[in-house]
């Protein structure tokens, strides 16, 4: 489905959306797709108003290295784990070889669509940058009067739709969908779903939904 979606790839002066309810993977999509570009050589440009730099490097380490975080992190409180040094050295290999790549983390925690289309401009100017992630939209701020959700959303839908049209590049948005999903009985999401949608629908190449398979969602209801 995802590859249907994206018709062979991401296209420049696009926007590709990524939502979900919190914990449901969009970060470690996007990243997917992040890492996937900078092997390639190809510049990416990340908003991050979630996570510090290292935080950053660190999950995109254990993608790589195909380490569980969680897991990592439980086995580090564990004296008599055998295989913690391993996974060390995994990480830390992964580690060294992000930061080879040309990837560039912005971790201003409220960015504006006037901020966002300023700064892409202006490091564009200094770098090669072909990809643009912004991690995520609900985060993101507004100048001026006080806005209702969907006027803000919208503001913040096509200014990213400016960014990669003027800039000639895809831009991915993350973008979570709003908590009364998550105790929906319903097993899709829909684009209704995520939080202040606006013109996400219009503005948006493709809204990819992330969502628990029938056996997960029925053993999280279960719990």
């Amino acid at each position: 489905r995802l590859t249907k979606a994206l018709a062979g790839g991401m296209k420049d002066g696009e926007v590709y959306v990524i939502g979900a309810n919190q914990g449901a993977g969009k970060t470690s999509l996007a990243m997917q797709f992040v890492i996937h570009a900078i092997r390639r050589r190809l510049g990416v440009l990340y908003f991050s108003m979630e996570m510090q730099a290292r935080d950053m490097f660190q999950r995109m380490a254990s993608i790589e290295a195909r380490i569980d975080l969680l897991e990592f992190r439980e086995k580090q409180r564990s004296a008599l784990c055998i295989d913690l040094k391993a996974m060390r050295e995994a990480l830390a290999i992964a580690t060294q070889d992000l930061i080879q790549y040309p990837l560039l983390v912005s971790t201003r925690p409220s960015v504006t669509p006037e901020y966002l289309v300023s700064e892409c401009a202006r490091i564009r100017q200094q770098e090669q940058i072909r990809l643009v992630v912004i991690d995520h939209m609900q985060l993101m701020g507004s100048t001026g009067q006080p806005r209702s959700d969907y006027e803000k959303f919208t503001a913040i839908s096509r200014m990213t739709k400016q960014v990669a049209v003027e800039l000639g590049l895809p831009v991915i948005l993350v973008s979570q969908a709003s908590r009364s999903n998550a105790t929906d009985k319903r097993s899709h999401l829909e684009v209704s779903d995520l939080r202040g949608t606006g013109a996400i629908e219009e503005d948006a190449a493709a809204v990819m939904l992330l969502y628990p398979d029938s056996e997960d969602k029925k053993q999280t209801e279960q719990a």
